[in-house]
């Protein structure tokens, strides 16, 4: 027998392989996927009875390359309970809802996550056990409410929907009235394409096992508008085998813009999702990307062109249209993060210019990739002045050298060459250590 476990297996082209990732093993728990600190990379967290007969709930911060680390956050131990994630207050990160049964009996508490620090906000809700719990904005206010079931303690079983007040409390609508189940599930989703969403429950009741969906008519009066997909913030950069990808805001008229959660597809072909598939479950279950960071870090092939594009969510789990599809390349080699952070003229032009006239720029670039480049190509195009004037001839050296020459001298390291290819300049850098500046020089003369 191998007792409680806890393993997370890597998907490799359809051979699953666990990656070791030294996980508290557990029996009676629940996990859920979540990218709680805006990172790009889905972390997890657990909950469930120890090899110890304790308590317990973790959250796993995922460091990359297979490595799981407890993050340390505090939350009360519970089994046969619920993790639920969601942006409950539209700030920008995710919140958690625990359900129930350890040390302090049968609980349901929502905690705030405040840049990674958790806060009980006191919501009043229900304390139950062997239960579930969802997320939805069911009343189309752009703020995610809570369906919640389980076994409370001395009473029947519950299936309470708590309207979120946009405030930071919830209050029970009393005027909701659906059959009490335990050992079961409840979800969101808009089955009728009307507009709002609508609840699906399943589990044991006082009439029996039952499986039903409830029809929401709240579009009827309030109908929900499709968010529209970001149109600007777009970002593809290669570094050592990883794409980074980040977007910028979408929009929506009920849900507000940190509250929006986002869809993404990546394909090596234009509107293909052969490399991240577009999800269509809900996205509080882990399987969207961003909030605050709007960024994900994605496993890239060398010389491989990626086309991918992204789609706003909002609060009542409706897809808005795709953004504009996006294109990165990733080429051969080892590549790192290179940013061009000033450029700076030094001298100036006539108007009309002197043949002859020379004007030095200075490109300052820094490696904030943490790691050591050698053999790193920098391509700049200058916005030079006068470049109509400019008919090839380059001079490289540093500031106030006389001579022409092929050689580039940086604040890193030498380097081993330059190149000037119809207004781009093209330098060629030994060695850029790890979160180090240099500078290059290079100089432009009118003919």
């Amino acid at each position: 027998s191998l007792g409680r476990i806890a393993r997370i297996y890597q998907n490799n082209n359809g051979v699953f392989t666990d990656i070791n990732a030294n996980l508290t093993g557990i029996s009676q728990g629940a996990l859920s996927w979540v990218d709680y600190n805006n990172d790009g990379r889905l972390d997890l967290s657990i909950n469930g009875e120890d090899s110890n007969e304790s308590h317990i709930t973790k959250v796993y911060n995922n460091k990359d390359n297979n490595i799981f680390e407890d993050s340390g956050i505090i939350l009360p131990g519970i089994y046969v309970g619920c993790l639920a994630w969601a942006d409950y207050d539209n700030d920008g990160d995710m919140d958690v809802a625990l359900t129930g049964g350890g040390d302090d009996g049968r609980i349901s508490r929502i905690y705030r996550n405040d840049n990674g620090t958790f806060t009980d906000i006191n919501a009043g809700l229900q304390g139950v056990w062997i239960s579930f719990a969802s997320w939805g904005d069911y009343n189309n206010d752009g703020f995610l409410d809570l369906a919640l079931i389980g076994k409370p303690s001395g009473m029947g079983d519950i299936c309470n929907i708590y309207r979120n007040k946009g405030n930071g409390s919830f209050t029970l609508d009393t005027a909701i009235n659906l059959p009490g189940i335990v050992n079961g599930a409840i979800n969101w989703g808009d089955y009728d394409h009307d507009g709002d969403t609508d609840i699906l429950i399943v589990g044991a009741s006082s009439e029996g096992g039952i499986a039903r969906i409830y029809r929401n008519d709240t579009a009827d009066y309030n109908p929900n508008n499709p968010p529209a997909p970001p149109d600007n913030g777009f970002g593809a950069i290669p570094d050592s085998g990883i794409v980074t990808l980040n977007w910028g805001n979408g929009s929506d008229i009920e849900t507000v813009v940190s509250g929006l959660y986002y869809n993404l597809r990546v394909g090596t072909s234009s509107g293909k999702g052969n490399i991240i598939s577009p999800l269509y479950g809900s996205p509080l279950l882990g399987r969207y990307y961003g909030l605050k960071g709007k960024t994900m870090k994605l496993k890239a092939a060398p010389d491989t062109t990626y086309y991918w594009a992204v789609q706003s969510i909002d609060a009542g789990l409706l897809a808005g249209t795709w953004s504009t599809e996006q294109v990165v390349y990733v080429p051969e080699g080892t590549h790192v993060v290179i940013t061009i952070t000033t450029q700076t003229t030094l001298g100036t032009i006539s108007s009309p210019p002197v043949p002859g006239a020379e004007i030095t720029y200075i490109i300052t670039y820094e490696n904030i990739g943490g790691q050591n480049i050698q053999n790193l190509s920098i391509m700049n195009k200058p916005e030079l002045t006068h470049a109509e004037y400019i008919t090839g001839s380059l001079r490289i050296g540093t500031v106030g050298s006389t001579y022409e020459t092929a050689d580039i001298k940086s604040d890193a390291q030498d380097g081993d060459g330059a190149a000037w290819d119809g207004g781009i300049v093209i330098f060629d850098v030994g060695n850029v250590p790890a979160e180090k500046s240099g500078r290059v020089y290079f100089r432009v003369r009118i003919k």
